[in-house]
Protein backbone atom coordinates (compact mmCIF):
# COMPACT_ATOMS: atom_id res chain seq x y z
CA UNK A 1 0.00 0.00 0.00
CA UNK A 2 1.66 3.53 -1.22
CA UNK A 3 0.11 6.04 1.65
CA UNK A 4 -1.07 9.75 0.58
CA UNK A 5 0.33 12.49 2.27
CA UNK A 6 -2.54 14.21 2.45
CA UNK A 7 -5.51 11.70 3.76
CA UNK A 8 -5.86 10.33 7.32
CA UNK A 9 -3.44 6.69 7.41
CA UNK A 10 -4.54 5.40 9.67
CA UNK A 11 -8.56 5.50 8.80
CA UNK A 12 -7.34 4.19 4.92
CA UNK A 13 -5.92 1.18 6.74
CA UNK A 14 -8.69 0.32 9.19
CA UNK A 15 -9.77 -3.19 7.16
CA UNK A 16 -6.22 -4.44 6.95
CA UNK A 17 -6.06 -3.70 10.95
CA UNK A 18 -9.53 -5.41 11.31
CA UNK A 19 -8.22 -8.24 8.98
CA UNK A 20 -5.35 -8.68 11.49
CA UNK A 21 -7.45 -8.87 14.55
CA UNK A 22 -9.61 -12.01 13.03
CA UNK A 23 -6.47 -13.66 11.79
CA UNK A 24 -4.94 -14.16 15.31
CA UNK A 25 -5.90 -17.20 17.45
CA UNK A 26 -6.26 -18.32 20.82
CA UNK A 27 -2.63 -17.85 22.66
CA UNK A 28 -1.09 -15.32 19.66
CA UNK A 29 -1.12 -12.18 19.20
CA UNK A 30 -2.25 -9.38 16.40
CA UNK A 31 0.24 -7.87 14.76
CA UNK A 32 -1.27 -4.81 15.85
CA UNK A 33 0.71 -1.50 17.24
CA UNK A 34 -0.41 1.91 18.03
CA UNK A 35 0.93 5.16 17.89
CA UNK A 36 -0.42 8.64 19.46
CA UNK A 37 0.37 12.13 19.87
CA UNK A 38 1.76 14.57 17.62
CA UNK A 39 2.32 12.49 14.45
CA UNK A 40 0.49 13.37 11.18
CA UNK A 41 -2.00 10.07 11.43
CA UNK A 42 -2.00 8.35 14.98
CA UNK A 43 -3.98 5.18 15.12
CA UNK A 44 -3.33 1.41 14.43
CA UNK A 45 -0.85 0.04 11.85
CA UNK A 46 -0.33 -3.68 10.97
CA UNK A 47 3.23 -4.65 12.65
CA UNK A 48 5.37 -5.87 9.61
CA UNK A 49 8.38 -7.88 10.08
CA UNK A 50 11.57 -6.62 12.49
CA UNK A 51 9.15 -3.15 12.99
CA UNK A 52 11.08 -0.43 14.62
CA UNK A 53 10.11 2.80 16.24
CA UNK A 54 11.18 5.35 13.48
CA UNK A 55 9.36 2.86 10.84
CA UNK A 56 5.82 2.97 13.31
CA UNK A 57 6.52 6.94 13.00
CA UNK A 58 7.14 6.73 9.33
CA UNK A 59 4.03 4.93 8.25
CA UNK A 60 2.09 7.48 10.60
CA UNK A 61 3.63 9.95 8.47
CA UNK A 62 6.00 11.81 10.35
CA UNK A 63 6.17 14.11 13.40
CA UNK A 64 4.11 17.39 13.77
CA UNK A 65 6.63 20.17 14.48
CA UNK A 66 5.30 20.25 17.80
CA UNK A 67 6.63 17.05 18.67
CA UNK A 68 8.56 16.85 21.38
CA UNK A 69 11.86 14.49 20.17
CA UNK A 70 13.52 14.59 23.20
CA UNK A 71 11.75 11.40 24.50
CA UNK A 72 8.97 9.33 23.63
CA UNK A 73 7.32 6.91 25.68
CA UNK A 74 6.83 3.13 24.46
CA UNK A 75 3.94 1.28 26.54
CA UNK A 76 4.35 -2.93 26.20
CA UNK A 77 2.07 -5.51 27.51
CA UNK A 78 3.08 -8.92 28.47
CA UNK A 79 0.34 -11.48 27.93
CA UNK A 80 2.80 -14.61 28.97
CA UNK A 81 1.23 -15.00 32.47
CA UNK A 82 -2.18 -16.76 31.22
CA UNK A 83 -3.41 -15.39 35.18
CA UNK A 84 -2.28 -12.03 34.48
CA UNK A 85 -1.29 -9.24 32.29
CA UNK A 86 1.20 -6.52 32.69
CA UNK A 87 2.52 -3.52 31.31
CA UNK A 88 5.87 -2.05 31.74
CA UNK A 89 6.84 1.75 30.09
CA UNK A 90 10.12 3.02 28.71
CA UNK A 91 11.26 5.93 27.99
CA UNK A 92 13.43 6.22 24.66
CA UNK A 93 15.25 9.17 23.41
CA UNK A 94 14.34 10.07 19.60
CA UNK A 95 17.35 11.67 18.25
CA UNK A 96 19.31 8.48 19.11
CA UNK A 97 16.64 6.16 17.69
CA UNK A 98 17.14 8.17 14.41
CA UNK A 99 20.79 8.46 14.36
CA UNK A 100 21.63 4.96 15.49
CA UNK A 101 20.07 1.66 14.66
CA UNK A 102 21.05 0.17 17.14
CA UNK A 103 18.82 2.19 19.32
CA UNK A 104 15.82 1.67 17.61
CA UNK A 105 13.89 -0.55 19.50
CA UNK A 106 12.01 -3.50 17.53
CA UNK A 107 8.74 -3.39 18.46
CA UNK A 108 6.00 -6.20 19.46
CA UNK A 109 2.36 -6.55 19.07
CA UNK A 110 -0.25 -3.95 20.77
CA UNK A 111 3.17 -1.82 21.60
CA UNK A 112 2.06 1.64 22.33
CA UNK A 113 3.94 4.30 21.50
CA UNK A 114 3.39 7.90 22.65
CA UNK A 115 4.45 11.08 21.33
CA UNK A 116 4.13 14.28 23.46
CA UNK A 117 3.76 17.81 22.62
CA UNK A 118 6.80 20.12 23.36
CA UNK A 119 5.69 22.05 26.85
CA UNK A 120 3.79 25.49 25.99
CA UNK A 121 4.10 24.92 22.31
CA UNK A 122 1.37 27.22 21.12
CA UNK A 123 0.11 28.16 17.62
CA UNK A 124 0.41 31.41 16.82
CA UNK A 125 -2.32 33.50 18.85
CA UNK A 126 -3.85 36.73 17.68
CA UNK A 127 -6.54 39.42 18.33
CA UNK A 128 -7.77 41.83 16.15
CA UNK A 129 -8.10 45.35 16.82
CA UNK A 130 -10.35 47.41 14.58
CA UNK A 131 -11.85 51.03 14.85
CA UNK A 132 -10.36 53.99 16.19
CA UNK A 133 -6.55 52.68 17.00
CA UNK A 134 -3.88 54.30 15.28
CA UNK A 135 -2.30 51.17 13.84
CA UNK A 136 -5.60 48.79 13.41
CA UNK A 137 -5.10 44.74 12.63
CA UNK A 138 -4.03 41.62 13.68
CA UNK A 139 -1.63 41.12 16.20
CA UNK A 140 -0.25 38.29 17.17
CA UNK A 141 1.05 37.57 21.43
CA UNK A 142 1.78 35.26 24.15
CA UNK A 143 0.05 33.72 26.90
CA UNK A 144 -0.57 35.84 29.48
CA UNK A 145 -0.35 39.10 27.61
CA UNK A 146 -2.86 42.08 28.52
CA UNK A 147 -5.03 43.72 26.47
CA UNK A 148 -3.55 47.32 27.27
CA UNK A 149 0.01 45.43 26.18
CA UNK A 150 -1.38 44.98 22.96
CA UNK A 151 -3.16 48.76 22.81
CA UNK A 152 0.41 50.03 23.25
CA UNK A 153 1.80 48.27 20.87
CA UNK A 154 -0.81 49.37 18.19
CA UNK A 155 -0.15 53.08 19.18
CA UNK A 156 -2.61 53.48 21.09
CA UNK A 157 -6.69 55.01 20.57
CA UNK A 158 -7.00 57.71 17.86
CA UNK A 159 -8.42 61.23 19.48
CA UNK A 160 -11.54 60.75 18.12
CA UNK A 161 -11.87 56.84 19.74
CA UNK A 162 -15.01 56.67 21.94
CA UNK A 163 -13.75 54.67 24.72
CA UNK A 164 -16.68 54.25 26.81
CA UNK A 165 -18.14 52.59 23.76
CA UNK A 166 -15.41 49.96 23.05
CA UNK A 167 -16.75 46.38 21.94
CA UNK A 168 -14.67 43.61 23.03
CA UNK A 169 -15.64 39.90 22.07
CA UNK A 170 -14.51 36.69 22.40
CA UNK A 171 -14.81 33.28 20.79
CA UNK A 172 -15.75 31.14 23.90
CA UNK A 173 -18.30 33.34 24.84
CA UNK A 174 -20.04 33.28 21.22
CA UNK A 175 -20.40 29.46 21.54
CA UNK A 176 -21.71 29.60 24.70
CA UNK A 177 -24.42 32.41 23.66
CA UNK A 178 -25.28 30.52 20.64
CA UNK A 179 -25.63 27.18 23.27
CA UNK A 180 -28.06 29.40 25.61
CA UNK A 181 -29.78 30.99 22.44
CA UNK A 182 -30.99 27.48 21.36
CA UNK A 183 -31.52 26.02 24.77
CA UNK A 184 -34.16 29.07 25.21
CA UNK A 185 -35.57 28.83 21.60
CA UNK A 186 -36.41 25.23 22.79
CA UNK A 187 -38.05 25.97 25.55
CA UNK A 188 -40.29 28.85 24.31
CA UNK A 189 -41.59 26.21 21.71
CA UNK A 190 -42.02 23.91 24.16
CA UNK A 191 -44.09 26.29 26.38
CA UNK A 192 -46.19 27.86 23.57
CA UNK A 193 -47.23 24.10 22.42
CA UNK A 194 -47.89 23.20 26.08
CA UNK A 195 -50.36 26.42 26.48
CA UNK A 196 -52.03 25.74 22.95
CA UNK A 197 -52.21 22.21 24.10
CA UNK A 198 -54.09 23.51 27.41
CA UNK A 199 -56.42 25.83 25.88
CA UNK A 200 -57.55 23.96 23.28
CA UNK A 201 -58.47 21.02 26.05
CA UNK A 202 -60.35 23.95 27.91
CA UNK A 203 -62.56 24.76 24.66
CA UNK A 204 -60.96 28.61 24.33
CA UNK A 205 -58.99 29.68 21.50
CA UNK A 206 -55.28 29.10 21.39
CA UNK A 207 -54.15 32.38 20.30
CA UNK A 208 -52.90 30.92 17.30
CA UNK A 209 -52.11 34.57 15.68
CA UNK A 210 -49.77 35.34 18.77
CA UNK A 211 -48.26 32.09 18.06
CA UNK A 212 -47.31 32.32 14.92
CA UNK A 213 -45.97 35.91 15.61
CA UNK A 214 -43.81 34.68 18.19
CA UNK A 215 -42.62 31.07 16.31
CA UNK A 216 -41.54 33.59 13.93
CA UNK A 217 -39.97 35.92 15.54
CA UNK A 218 -38.00 33.11 17.07
CA UNK A 219 -37.14 32.11 13.76
CA UNK A 220 -35.84 34.96 12.49
CA UNK A 221 -33.52 35.25 15.75
CA UNK A 222 -32.25 31.64 14.57
CA UNK A 223 -30.58 33.62 11.28
CA UNK A 224 -28.59 36.12 13.75
CA UNK A 225 -25.82 35.52 15.07
CA UNK A 226 -24.41 35.76 19.10
CA UNK A 227 -21.96 38.12 19.67
CA UNK A 228 -20.26 37.06 22.11
CA UNK A 229 -19.57 40.46 24.02
CA UNK A 230 -17.09 40.66 27.36
CA UNK A 231 -18.43 43.74 29.00
CA UNK A 232 -14.93 45.91 30.07
CA UNK A 233 -13.92 48.98 31.34
CA UNK A 234 -11.57 50.26 28.65
CA UNK A 235 -11.29 53.56 30.10
CA UNK A 236 -10.21 52.00 33.82
CA UNK A 237 -7.98 49.60 32.00
CA UNK A 238 -5.48 52.10 30.69
CA UNK A 239 -5.25 54.19 33.31
CA UNK A 240 -4.50 51.05 35.58
CA UNK A 241 -8.16 51.34 38.20
CA UNK A 242 -9.53 48.12 36.78
CA UNK A 243 -8.20 44.66 36.39
CA UNK A 244 -6.90 44.14 32.81
CA UNK A 245 -7.77 41.64 30.79
CA UNK A 246 -5.86 38.52 29.64
CA UNK A 247 -6.37 37.87 26.04
CA UNK A 248 -7.47 34.44 24.23
CA UNK A 249 -6.89 33.35 20.92
CA UNK A 250 -9.56 35.10 18.87
CA UNK A 251 -10.63 38.13 20.79
CA UNK A 252 -11.82 40.96 19.25
CA UNK A 253 -11.77 44.70 19.94
CA UNK A 254 -13.77 47.08 18.31
CA UNK A 255 -13.74 50.92 19.00
CA UNK A 256 -15.87 53.70 16.96
CA UNK A 257 -15.65 56.72 17.00
CA UNK A 258 -17.40 59.16 19.34
CA UNK A 259 -21.65 59.41 19.05
CA UNK A 260 -23.66 61.88 20.33
CA UNK A 261 -27.06 60.08 19.73
CA UNK A 262 -29.50 58.05 21.88
CA UNK A 263 -31.58 55.58 20.93
CA UNK A 264 -35.22 54.84 22.00
CA UNK A 265 -36.91 51.66 20.76
CA UNK A 266 -39.47 49.44 22.01
CA UNK A 267 -43.01 50.10 23.06
CA UNK A 268 -43.20 53.40 22.38
CA UNK A 269 -45.19 55.76 20.06
CA UNK A 270 -42.17 56.22 17.66
CA UNK A 271 -38.70 54.67 17.62
CA UNK A 272 -36.32 57.05 17.11
CA UNK A 273 -32.73 58.43 17.95
CA UNK A 274 -31.93 61.90 19.72
CA UNK A 275 -28.92 64.12 19.90
CA UNK A 276 -27.66 64.26 24.02
CA UNK A 277 -27.97 66.69 25.67
CA UNK A 278 -26.94 66.69 29.19
CA UNK A 279 -30.08 68.50 30.38
CA UNK A 280 -32.40 66.05 29.26
CA UNK A 281 -33.40 62.82 31.47
CA UNK A 282 -34.51 59.00 31.07
CA UNK A 283 -38.31 60.54 30.52
CA UNK A 284 -37.45 63.74 28.54
CA UNK A 285 -36.31 61.36 25.85
CA UNK A 286 -39.68 58.85 25.92
CA UNK A 287 -41.28 61.82 25.85
CA UNK A 288 -39.31 63.28 22.31
CA UNK A 289 -40.08 59.93 20.82
CA UNK A 290 -43.64 60.13 21.12
CA UNK A 291 -44.19 58.75 24.93
CA UNK A 292 -45.13 54.90 25.90
CA UNK A 293 -47.87 53.28 24.44
CA UNK A 294 -51.01 50.77 25.45
CA UNK A 295 -48.43 47.79 25.61
CA UNK A 296 -45.17 49.25 27.69
CA UNK A 297 -44.80 47.94 31.14
CA UNK A 298 -43.64 50.90 32.81
CA UNK A 299 -41.79 49.34 35.79
CA UNK A 300 -39.28 47.48 33.47
CA UNK A 301 -37.67 49.91 31.33
CA UNK A 302 -33.75 49.93 30.86
CA UNK A 303 -31.07 51.39 29.50
CA UNK A 304 -28.51 50.11 27.85
CA UNK A 305 -25.04 52.30 28.06
CA UNK A 306 -22.54 52.67 25.36
CA UNK A 307 -20.08 50.03 26.92
CA UNK A 308 -22.62 47.15 26.48
CA UNK A 309 -23.73 47.07 30.09
CA UNK A 310 -27.80 47.50 31.28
Amino acid sequence: MVFSNVSNRAAGIAEIVQSLRQQARSGEMAQIATITGTVRSPGEYPLTKDMTLTQLIAAAGGLKEEAYTQVVELSRHDFSNVERATADHFSITLAEAINDPSKDPQLQPYDLISVRTIPEFRKSLSISLMGEVRFPGHYRFKRGEKLSEVIERAGGLTELAHIDAAVFTRSGLREQETKRLQELRQRLRADIASRSLEKTNEGKSAGIDDSAKILADLKASEASEALGRLVIDLAGILDQTMDDVTLKDGDLLAIPEYRQEISVVGEIQHPSAHLFNSKLTIEDYIDLSGGINHRADRKRMYVVKADGSV
